[in-house]
């Protein structure tokens, strides 16, 4: 069965291509300041569908950080209703579509020590509320044309092809401004603790959840995809110098967006765990392929 990633350029998604057995990028790049260009590239898609061939789907597109504008979340939010409104219009059968969302931004606000599926979503951003608002149109969507809804709720990923314009991806961003010799200006305190998860472990937890929903009755399921530990940035920083030899330059300062950073977020999967079980990528594993890789002078992005 083909599977179709939108946002297959990004770091989930150029992960999941490579993943995902007999995927398919389509449309090759969402150009999201070209509204209706979007929309003729999904029509034009559908249009070319075999009417008797099942298939899945994988959305991991969008620009949207914590930092982002209003507008532009808002922008990302009603293009993904209206692309799922195009659905309707496809004619093979769609078995299930899975939203790459965050759970960083839906728990940001959750006072749960270690906060896991069944805990109370609390967006403090508009990133968080538009990410909700994107799953609440998928499980609207799902009901009306009866495919099932997938929602993976990511903790914060790392890895080989982060988009260091997109303002996150602190671990990619620490290792590249420690090779560059260039100033990373850091907006909350040293001792702010995150969940980080390699992008390949995502990869994996994902394609497992979308077939795995293949032997599950139609509906919709949710899953929070982590490592299940959580370090702070002090620790991240002691890492990158112990294999790098060199002291990361940062600059403490402030941000506007400081606010919608809790000092602590901790994560636990209580849902679907016989996914989980694969060899986890340790955290000073992948920081040190990431510091490889600048070391030869390659792009982290």
């Amino acid at each position: 069965m083909k599977t179709y990633i939108f946002g297959a350029g990004g770091l989930v998604g150029k992960q999941l291509l490579s993943e995902v057995h007999n995927s398919h990028q389509l449309p090759v790049a969402i150009p999201w300041e070209e509204r209706d260009t979007v929309i003729e590239m999904i029509r034009e898609w559908l249009k070319s569908l075999d009417r008797h061939e099942p298939f899945r789907i994988i959305w991991a597109a969008g620009v949207g950080t914590v930092g982002a504008t209003v507008d532009s979340l808002e922008n990302e939010t009603s293009l993904f209703k209206e692309f799922l409104g195009l659905l309707k219009l496809q004619k093979g059968t769609i078995r299930s579509v899975l939203l790459i969302s965050s759970a960083g931004g839906i728990y940001a606000g959750c006072d749960d020590e270690r906060i896991n599926e069944d805990s109370t979503v609390r967006p403090i951003s508009e990133y968080g509320t538009a990410k909700l608002a994107q799953e609440n149109s998928l499980e609207v969507a799902s009901k009306e044309l009866g495919f099932t809804s997938l929602v993976a709720r990511l903790s914060n990923v790392y890895g080989p092809n982060q988009n260091l314009l997109k303002r996150q991806g602190l671990i990619s961003n620490l290792v590249a401004s420690t090779y560059k010799r260039e100033p990373l200006p850091i907006y909350v305190s040293i001792d702010t603790r995150r969940d980080y998860i390699h992008v390949k472990d995502v990869a994996q937890v994902v394609n497992r959840f979308q077939d795995l929903s293949e032997s599950l009755p139609v509906g919709n399921y949710m899953k929070i995809i982590c490592s299940g530990s959580t370090h702070t940035i002090a620790e991240i920083i002691g890492q990158i110098k112990l294999v790098s030899k060199r002291k990361p330059p940062i600059i403490f300062s402030t941000s506007i967006n400081s606010s919608f950073q809790p000092m602590q977020l901790a994560f636990e999967s209580i849902r679907h765990t016989e996914l989980d079980l694969i060899a986890k990528t340790l955290l000073p594993v992948g920081i040190a392929e990431l510091c490889l890789k600048a070391s030869k002078g390659q792009h982290l992005s």
